[in-house]
C-alpha cells in the first residue's frame, strides 16, 4: 500500500511538471532572439544574405558546425524568432525520447521528471540558452547514448551513433569525452567483430565531422581559421585558467598549416613539371 501511494505521488509529480513544461513553452513563443542565438543567427544571415565568409569576415574561435546549422535554418525558415521556437520544441522532444529510452527501464516517472526539470530551467530563463552550442551538442550526445542502450547493436546503430557523436563534437568539442564511453558500450554489446564495430563507428564519425569544415573551406575561410588557431587562440587560452586544455590547439593548427603548405608545394611542383614537359615536347 505504501509503495503504491509513493508511486502514485511520483507519477503526479511527473505529470504536473510535464504540464508546466507545456505552459512554459507556450509563453516562450514570445521570447525574442537573445544571447548566443542572436550572434549565431545574425552571423548566419550575414553568411547567407550578405556573402560574409566565416573566420575571414566573422571572427570566432569556435568550430563551423553551429554556423552551418544556423545557416541551414536561415535558408529554410527565415530569421524570425517564432520558427526557431518550434525547432527548439522538436529538439527538446528528441531529448525527451533519449531521456525515456535511457531512464525509463529504471523508473518511468524519473524519466519524465528529469526531462521536465531540464525543460523548465531551459525555457524559464527567457531564451538565454535557446539553440546555443551546449544544447546543440547535448541533444545528439543524449540520442547517441539512447540508441546504444539497446542490447541489439546492429550496423545501422553503429553508424548512427557515430554520426550523432560527430554532430555533438562538432557543436562543442568538449563532448569528445563521451566517445570512449560509447566505444566501450558498443564493444561490450556488439555480437560481431569488435574491431569492425569500432572502425565503422570511427569512420562514420570522421565523415560527418569533416562536413562543416568542408563547408568552411568552400566558403574560403580555411586560411583565416588556421590563422586564428595559430596566433590568437594560444593568447586567449593563456589569459584564462579554465581554458588550459586549448593550448594544444596551436599544435593542431601548426599541423594543419604544415599539411596545407605541403599540399600547395606538391601542387606547384606538379604544375612546374607539367609546364616543363610541354616546353620540351614543343621543342622536339
Amino acid at each position: 500500500m505504501f509503495f503504491s501511494i509513493t508511486r502514485s505521488l511520483h507519477w503526479l509529480l511527473a505529470t504536473t511538471l510535464l504540464a508546466a513544461v507545456g505552459a512554459t513553452f507556450y509563453f516562450s513563443l514570445n521570447h525574442p532572439i537573445t544571447a548566443d542565438l542572436a550572434m549565431l543567427h545574425y552571423s548566419a544571415w550575414l553568411i547567407n544574405e550578405k556573402n560574409f565568409v566565416l573566420y575571414r569576415d566573422i571572427f570566432d574561435i569556435n568550430f563551423p558546425a553551429p554556423y552551418l546549422f544556423h545557416s541551414i535554418l536561415g535558408n529554410a525558415l527565415g530569421y524570425e524568432a517564432l520558427p526557431l521556437r518550434w525547432v527548439d520544441l522538436v529538439l527538446l522532444a528528441s531529448l525527451g525520447f533519449a531521456s525515456w529510452k535511457i531512464i525509463s527501464p529504471l523508473s518511468k516517472p524519473a524519466a519524465i521528471t528529469g526531462f521536465s526539470l531540464f525543460c523548465l530551467l531551459y525555457w524559464v530563463n527567457g531564451g538565454e540558452f535557446v539553440l546555443e552550442r551546449d544544447v546543440l551538442a547535448l541533444i545528439p550526445a543524449a540520442l547517441a547514448f539512447a540508441i546504444v542502450c539497446d542490447n541489439k547493436i546492429t550496423k545501422n546503430i553503429i553508424i548512427l551513433s557515430g554520426v550523432l557523436t560527430a554532430i555533438a563534437c562538432s557543436m562543442k568539442p568538449n563532448t569528445i569525452v563521451m566517445m570512449p564511453v560509447l566505444l566501450w558500450v558498443l564493444h561490450s554489446n556488439c555480437a560481431g567483430k569488435k574491431i569492425i564495430t569500432i572502425a565503422l563507428f570511427l569512420l562514420s564519425m570522421l565523415f560527418v565531422a569533416l562536413i562543416p569544415f568542408s563547408w568552411a573551406i568552400t566558403q574560403g575561410g580555411l586560411d583565416s581559421f588556421v590563422d586564428i588557431y595559430r596566433h590568437y587562440l594560444p593568447i586567449y587560452a593563456n589569459s584564462r585558467y579554465d581554458l588550459w586544455h586549448y593550448s594544444s590547439s596551436r599544435t593542431l593548427a601548426d599541423a594543419a598549416f604544415s599539411i596545407r603548405t605541403m599540399g600547395r608545394n606538391i601542387a606547384t611542383s606538379c604544375s612546374t613539371w607539367t609546364t616543363l614537359d610541354k616546353v620540351f615536347t614543343s621543342q622536339e
